[in-house]
């Protein structure tokens, strides 16, 4: 089973996610979210209903 990280650069909480994967080697897909590109944020609210990061 392949994990998938979903993260915005800007934010802090997602860079402790990636140091912690990275740390313990677990492999992972990286998913850079844009809120800006509506397609991204129609699939960010399919995935996650309350929406903001």
């Amino acid at each position: 089973m392949s994990m998938t990280l979903h993260f915005h650069p800007l934010a802090s909480f997602c860079w402790k996610a990636l140091i912690g994967l990275y740390e313990l080697e677990i492999p992972f897909e990286k998913h850079v979210v844009d809120l800006s590109n509506d397609t991204a944020r129609a699939d960010l609210v399919r995935l996650w209903p309350i929406g903001p990061m």
